[in-house]
C-alpha cells in the first residue's frame, strides 16, 4: 500500500516466525496468529471504504450502507485471515510428532505453509461469500506478503519462477534464515540489521525503462479509458452520454488505422442484443473495410441469465468471438447467499428483491480462450486480475497470443489508490511470470502497460474528449 515501508513486511515476518517458536499455549498461539493476519488483509482490503457513498441504492439501504460496507471488509479480512489457522496447526503438529531440525522449519517448512496458509484463506474467503455467480477458489490474493519483494525491483526476477507464490517463499526464507542467524550468532544481530537496511534502500536503485521502438515488427494498440461513474451508466440519458462519447473516441481511432482497439470492461459499444451477422453489417457499413480487432464487453443474457461478456470483432472478414467472464465479485456483480439471509432476517427484503435484479451476474460457459484465434490479445477481465495465476492460465490455454488485454471498470469506486497501487504489482508480477505483455484499459482508472521485464509503462495519451480519454502503444510481435 505505501512502496517505502515494504521491508517492514519482512521484519514483521521474523517476527511472526519468532512468536511461532514461543511455547505459548496452543489456543493462544492459534488466535494470535488469526488476529495478526486479519490485520494484515484488512489493510490491505482497505480500498473497500472507497466504495462509500452509493448514490443509486434505495433510501432504506442508503441509510445502513456505511454498515454493509464495513460489515463486508470485517468479514472480509477476518475470513482470508483464517488461513494462518492451517500454518499454525500443520507446524505445531510437526513439532510435535516429529524430530525435524529447526533450521527445516525456517527455510522449508515455514515458507511452504505460508504459500499454502494464505491461498487456504482465500478459499474461506470464497466460501463464505458464496451465492449464485460465485466461484469457490483462491483467486482473492489481497493481503499475500510475496506482493512486498514486488517492490524491489532488482528481486521482482524471481516472479518469473513461480509468480507471487516464489515471491512469497522468498521473502519467507529471507525471514527465516534472519532468525536462524539472530538465534545461532546473536552477536552478529547487527549484520542482520544491516542487510535488512541495505534490502531496503537498494529498491530505491534506479533501474532504466525499457523503450519499446514503433517499428514494422510491432503491434499497434490503441486504448480508450473512459470516466462514466456508476451513477451515470445507470441512467436512460447517462448511458446516450456514455455511448456517444464512445462513438466519438471510436471515430478517431479507427481513423489512426491501428491492429487493435481495447475498450474497458462493460462499455457496450457493440449491442449485443441483435444477431451478430446485424452488428458486422452495421459496423461495416458505417466504417467501410476495416480489418481492425476491437475488444468490447458488456451484459449479456445467455439461458435466460445474465452474464458479462466479451466481443471482440476481428475485421470485417473473420468471425465475432464471445468469452465470459469467470470470476465475478461479491457485492459488486451478484449478491452473497449470507447478504440474502441477513437482509431477510432485518426486513429488508425489498431492497434485496431490488439488488437481487440489479446485481445478478452469473458465470457463463465460455469461459476458455482456448480456441480463440491467433491474432486475439487475451481477455482478462477487471477482477481476475487478482488472482495469482489469471495471465497463467491464458498462456496455458493458448501457444500463441500477441498480448494480454486487461480490462477493468472502478466505476463503483471513488479514487481507490490503495487498490490502483495493488493491482498494479499484481498485474507486473504476473506479466513477469507469464512472460507477456499486457495492456490495462479502463473505466474511471488510467491504463498502462505492463512488459515481461517488470516495467510499468505510461502510455502515451493522442486524443481527449468529454469523458474519455486515447492513449497508444506498441508492442513487439
Amino acid at each position: 500500500m505505501f512502496p517505502p515501508t515494504w521491508i517492514l513486511g519482512l521484519v514483521g515476518a521474523i517476527y511472526f516466525l519468532y512468536l511461532l517458536q514461543q511455547d505459548f499455549l496452543f489456543w493462544k498461539k492459534m488466535l494470535g496468529a488469526w488476529l495478526a493476519w486479519t490485520i494484515k488483509v484488512a489493510f490491505s482490503v482497505s480500498w473497500m471504504w472507497s466504495v462509500y457513498p452509493v448514490e443509486w441504492l434505495p433510501l432504506e439501504l442508503s441509510d445502513v450502507q456505511l454498515v454493509v460496507i464495513g460489515f463486508s471488509w470485517f468479514m472480509t479480512a477476518v475470513t482470508a485471515g483464517m488461513g494462518v489457522l492451517f500454518l499454525v496447526g500443520i507446524s505445531e503438529l510437526l513439532h510435535r510428532k516429529t524430530d525435524l531440525p529447526r533450521w527445516s522449519y525456517y527455510v522449508l517448512l515455514y515458507p511452504l505453509l505460508w504459500v499454502i496458509a494464505e491461498s487456504v484463506g482465500s478459499v474461506i474467503f470464497s466460501i463464505f461469500f458464496y451465492g449464485p455467480g460465485g466461484t469457490i477458489g483462491s483467486a482473492f490474493s489481497f493481503g499475500y506478503v510475496g506482493y512486498l519483494l514486488a517492490h524491489h525491483e532488482g528481486l521482482l526476477f524471481i516472479a518469473k519462477v513461480a509468480g507471487v507464490y516464489g515471491l512469497t517463499i522468498s521473502l519467507l526464507c529471507v525471514a527465516g534464515v534472519s532468525l536462524w542467524c539472530l538465534e545461532q550468532y546473536p552477536k552478529y544481530r547487527y549484520v542482520v540489521l544491516i542487510t535488512v537496511v541495505m534490502l531496503s534502500g537498494s529498491s530505491f536503485l534506479f533501474i532504466p525503462e525499457i523503450v519499446i521502438p514503433a517499428t514494422n515488427a510491432t503491434y499497434s494498440v490503441i486504448t480508450i479509458d473512459t470516466h462514466f461513474d456508476a451513477n451515470t451508466v445507470r441512467t436512460e440519458a447517462g448511458r446516450k452520454q456514455a455511448t456517444e462519447g464512445l462513438e466519438a473516441a471510436m471515430e478517431k481511432a479507427l481513423a489512426k488505422d491501428p491492429d487493435y482497439i481495447i475498450l474497458p470492461e462493460d462499455s457496450r459499444y457493440f449491442d449485443q442484443t441483435v444477431p451478430l451477422s446485424t452488428t458486422k453489417a452495421n459496423f461495416k457499413k458505417k466504417y467501410s473495410e476495416s480489418d481492425v480487432i476491437i475488444v468490447d464487453s458488456g451484459r449479456s443474457v445467455y439461458n435466460k441469465e445474465t452474464v458479462l461478456q466479451a466481443f471482440i470483432y476481428n475485421g470485417s472478414e473473420n468471425p465475432v468471438e464471445r468469452y465470459h467472464k469467470q470470476y465475478l465479485v461479491p457485492q459488486g456483480e451478484f449478491i452473497p447467499n449470507i447478504y440474502r439471509i441477513l437482509f431477510q432476517l432485518v426486513g429488508y427484503s425489498g431492497s434485496l428483491e431490488y439488488l437481487s435484479e440489479t446485481i445478478s451476474y452469473r458465470v457463463g460457459p465460455w469461459t476458455s480462450q482456448k480456441e480463440a484465434g491467433e491474432k486475439t490479445p487475451g481477455i482478462l477481465f477487471c477482477f481476475e486480475s487478482f488472482a495469482p495465476r489469471g495471465i497463467k492460465t491464458l498462456v496455458e490455454e493458448r501457444l500463441q497470443m500477441p498480448f494480454v488485454a486487461h480490462i477493468a471498470s472502478h466505476a463503483w469506486f471513488h479514487t481507490p489508490y490503495t487498490l490502483w497501487s495493488q493491482m498494479e504489482l499484481m498485474l507486473q508480477v504476473q506479466a513477469v511470470w507469464s512472460k507477456q505483455y499486457m495492456v490495462s484499459v479502463g473505466n474511471m482508472m488510467s491504463g498502462k502497460l505492463y512488459t515481461p521485464d517488470g516495467s510499468i509503462e505510461e502510455m502515451e495519451v493522442i486524443e481527449k474528449g468529454e469523458g474519455w480519454e486515447m492513449k497508444q502503444v506498441y508492442i513487439p510481435m
